[in-house]
Formats: structure tokens, sequence, C-alpha cells
């Protein structure tokens, strides 16, 4: 099986991005990440899955990007994220900008 990418849309227009094999898997892996219980995710309206096409359009900003730090990441795409990474985790989220 093989991961994808689900968007999961708050009331507010927020939106968090995790990488599970199933909506219902990114759902747990975000509950265990954020140490969120579901029954408290009412802001949540739906989550959906990003096709794979849309992947190399959306950037992962690094917001603690240092020039003068050679591991510091500046970016990348969500395509380049799940090329390096091969576990169930979050990607990304607006509300960290």
């Amino acid at each position: 099986m093989k991961l994808k990418v689900f968007e999961l849309r708050y009331a507010d227009g927020e939106k968090e991005w995790i990488a599970d094999y199933t909506n219902i898997g990114a759902l747990i892996t975000y509950c265990l990440t954020t140490q969120t219980d579901l029954l408290d995710m009412d802001s949540a309206n739906e989550i959906v899955e990003v096709p794979e096409s849309e992947w190399s359009e959306m950037r992962i900003v690094g917001e603690e990007y240092h020039a003068e730090y050679p591991d510091d990441i500046e970016g990348q795409t969500f395509a380049e994220w799940m090329r390096e990474n091969r576990q169930p985790g979050i990607i990304a989220g607006t509300m960290y900008l």
C-alpha cells in the first residue's frame, strides 16, 4: 500500500496535511501525534485526499529556516517530502505560518 496525502479542513479556513494510507489512518496519526482526542475535533469539517498530481505544486515552508545552518530546509514540495518520508505523519499546516 502506498502513502497518500490527506487535507484536514477546518471551519475557520485553516488546513493541515497528513501522510497516511487511508483517511481513517490519517485521523489516527493526527490524533496520536498531536495528542488530540477525535471527539475534540469538532472544528474539523472534512478530510479529503490530495491527488498525487498536485503534490509538486504544494510547498512546505521552512518557517525556522536560517541560511547559515546547512541542515535547515528552506522549503520543499509535498512530492519531495513524500519521497523522503516513508512513514505516516503530519506534513504541514497553515496555522504554523
